[in-house]
C-alpha cells in the first residue's frame, strides 16, 4: 500500500509522544508525493483534566519524516 514501514514510523511518535502509545493514524496521500499521518488522543492535565491531541505527521515517499506538528 505504502512504499514506507509505516511501523517505524509509529515507534518514533510513540517513543516522543508516549500519551499516543498504539494509536493507530489515519493515513492520506498528498498530491506531491508524500503522505500525511494524523495520531489522535487525549493527554491528561496536571490538575487531571482531559486534552485532545493531534499529531499531525508528513511523511516523504522513503519514509523519512518531513514535519512534526500539533494541535490541541
Amino acid at each position: 500500500m505504502f512504499p514506507f514501514d509505516i511501523s517505524e514510523i509509529n515507534s518514533q511518535i510513540w517513543k516522543k509522544y508516549p500519551y499516543l502509545n498504539d494509536v493507530s493514524p489515519e493515513i492520506s496521500n498528498l498530491p506531491d508525493g508524500t503522505s500525511k499521518l494524523v495520531f489522535k488522543g487525549f493527554a491528561n492535565t496536571a490538575n487531571g483534566h482531559t486534552l485532545p491531541i493531534s499529531i499531525i505527521v508528513k511523511v516523504d515517499q522513503e519514509g523519512k519524516i518531513i514535519q512534526i506538528s500539533s494541535s490541541r
